[in-house]
Formats: structure tokens, sequence, C-alpha cells
């Protein structure tokens, strides 16, 4: 079982920083998402007697490479890519970029 997260920034994604990782920072614009727990009550929710595989990341770098695998996906052996840049606009412009 795996649950898989993107969401907007700034947020804490080193899973090293155990008590960061999956809070959205308060550096955020978005006042009343400061220093919110986004990942717990999630896992809670979703985990009961099982374990859960977790992974997350903004809202930006995660489609950026589901992108990349999509794309390499369907060209398979016709040519390849090496890179792509995956840029969005909302509160900000954010760019997501697999090298």
């Amino acid at each position: 079982l795996a649950l898989g997260i993107a969401c907007f920034g700034p947020l804490g994604v080193k899973e090293e920083d155990a008590k960061m990782y999956g809070r959205i920072l308060s550096t955020t614009p978005k006042a009343h998402w400061r220093n919110f727990d986004l990942l717990r009550p999630l896992k809670s929710a979703c985990e009961g007697d099982r374990e859960l595989r977790i992974r997350i990341d903004t809202d930006v770098n995660a489609p950026a490479l589901a992108e990349y695998w999509r794309i390499r996906s369907r060209l398979r052996e016709k040519t390849s890519i090496s890179s792509l840049a995956y840029v969005t606009c909302g509160t900000g412009v954010g760019v997501g970029l697999v090298i």
C-alpha cells in the first residue's frame, strides 16, 4: 500500500528532517496553512493496520517526474529524453526539473 502526495509549497520534503517532513512551511504566503502537518493525518487515515509507503513532494516536482516517466514510456526506443522542465503558474511561478 502506498500514498503519494503533491502539495503547494514551500513544503518539508526532506525525509531525514522528521519534524518538518510533510509540513507546509511557515514561509508560505497562505497564512492559514503555515506549519500545517499535512502528512500525519493522511497517513493515520489511510494506514490502518498496514504499513504505508509514503512519498510527498511539491505540486511542481511530482508532476514533473510523472511527465518525465510518461514521455519516456511512450517514446521507448524511438528516441529518448534525458531531462525535462515543468513550469506552473499559480500563487507564484514554479519549475520542476528532471535532469
